[in-house]
Parts: structure tokens; sequence; C-alpha cells
């Protein structure tokens, strides 16, 4: 059986438009999407409707959470200024089912989003996945979650991260990362693909979107990580936090993200405001 896995789609619409075409060429039984369908990216409705036009299994990726956990006032953090994305995406997404299964299994893989149960699992935290490990009744977990391929093994199993089909950081622009898992016989194995892309389609899409309305800082994060393919939403975060430091706040309230959209060393030496032409 081959089952292809796409995740962490953060609504890049064009990186899913190319990864599906690719999808179809290989001739899977099943596709899966692992979640984080949504948030960051402008085009999330566009998203999830593609993705129910070919009928695709969703899982729940931490960004679907973000956007309950919103819906039901159950996490005050979200209307930080850092969340104005989040509070974006759930407008976009009023009416629409997030209510969506933490893992699947198919034969002997399980996919989840990050961990069995928990689609926030840091897999960076080597005793938190070999406890994942410990307790998977299956050989191996395949998820996304971090964005680009990862593998461990422990306890005579293995979790297999595939990356992310729209924001890779693989330092290669223009690509679009997803695997295929064929369970044959002899065994199962995982085979990554890598899909160019028309990036340059994502600009107007942040501009025509109404996303800049809200959070024009986090969406140039967003739209250079997307193009560039390179770890930007951390190395934006680090930058946020030293200038909460030096500011002596305690907190990431407007001032200090707007001084930081500022004084962060962007690929261009343009203003936010300039770079979106507002």
């Amino acid at each position: 059986m081959r089952i292809a896995c796409i995740s962490d789609i953060h609504a890049n619409l064009p990186a899913l438009e190319a990864v599906l075409a690719d999808v179809r060429a290989q001739s899977p039984d099943l596709t899966l999407s692992l979640g984080d369908q949504v948030n960051f990216g402008p085009q999330p409705l566009q998203v999830l409707q593609l993705l129910e036009s070919e009928g695709i299994p969703c899982l729940l990726g931490n960004h679907e959470q973000r956007v309950l956990a919103l819906r039901e006032a159950s996490d005050a953090a979200l209307n930080a200024i850092n969340f104005a994305s989040v509070r974006w995406t759930m407008q976009q997404l009023a009416g629409v089912d997030l209510n969506l299964p933490l893992n699947r299994r198919v034969g002997e893989v399980l996919f989840a989003h990050a961990g069995a149960e928990n689609p926030s699992l840091r897999l960076d935290d080597l005793d938190a996945v070999r406890e994942e490990l410990r307790a998977l009744p299956y050989p191996l977990l395949v998820c996304g979650h971090y964005h680009n391929p990862l593998q461990h093994h422990a306890q005579g199993r293995a979790l297999c991260v595939i990356g992310s089909v729209g924001m890779a950081e693989n330092g290669v622009p223009g690509t679009a990362l997803y695997a295929l898992v064929d369970q044959t016989p002899q065994g199962v194995h995982v085979t990554p693909r890598i899909v160019p892309y028309d990036s340059g389609r994502l600009y107007e899409a942040f501009r025509s979107s109404g996303i800049l309305d809200m959070c024009p800082i986090m969406s140039r994060v967003v739209h250079e990580t997307m193009t560039q393919n390179r770890c930007m939403v951390m190395e934006f975060l680090a930058h946020v936090h030293a200038v909460m430091a030096s500011c002596g706040a305690d907190a990431i309230d407007e001032r200090v993200w707007t001084l930081a959209g500022n004084t962060f060393a962007w690929r261009t030496g343009q203003t936010v405001s300039a770079y979106w032409g507002l």
C-alpha cells in the first residue's frame, strides 16, 4: 500500500497545488494531511477547500488547536499581538469544523502531527521522543510538525518527520516537501519528495487576503520563510525576546513587537510598510 503524506501546509495554496500534482503522478492508494493545514499563510480556507475536494483526510495540528482554543476562549495568551495571524485565521474559518482526529493508523504505521496524542510534542527533545516511542504500540510513527525531515530510533521503533509543504526550511527556495510511505510484505519504506513550485504567487496572495491589516510584521516573516525556505519565524522570535530584554519589558506588547519589526535583520533593508507597499 502506498500512502502519500503531506503536512504543515500553513495556508500556502501554491505549494499545496504543486505537491498534489506530484502526488497524483505517484498513484498513492491514500493521501493524508498530517496537520497544520492552516495559520501563518494567506489562504487557509482555500487550502481546506482543496483538501476536501480531493478527498484528503486531515489530522489535527497544533495550529488547528490554537484556532480551536481561540474559539473557546480557553487560552488568553492567544490574544497577544504575536498571535494575530491565529485570530485572522479564525475569522477566515468561521463555521469550518476543525475538530480533527489526532492520529490515524494504517497497517503497522501510525500517522500524527507530532506525538500520537500530542500535536505539540517537542521533536528535538530526545527524552520526550524516547518516551513517545516507548509507549508506541506500532513500529513506526510518521509525523510532521518540524519543517525538515528528521528521524529518531528507540525501543526498536522509529519516528519519521516528513517536513513541510508550505514552510520548508531546507534552504532551497521554491520547493515543498512531502513523503511517500510504501507498506509491502518486505517492510515499510519512506521516500522523501521535493517539489518545485511558484512561490512568487504568494506576495499578491498576502496583499489581497486582508491578513496584512492584522499582522503585517508576522506576515513578512512568514512570506520570507516561505520564499527563502529558512527558519525565519524562530529567528524573528529570538530577536523579539532580545528586544524585550533590552527594553526591560516582561511581555510581548505592541511597542516591543513594532520595535522588533523595525530592527530585525531583514533580507532587504525595507521597512515592513514599504515591503508590502502599504
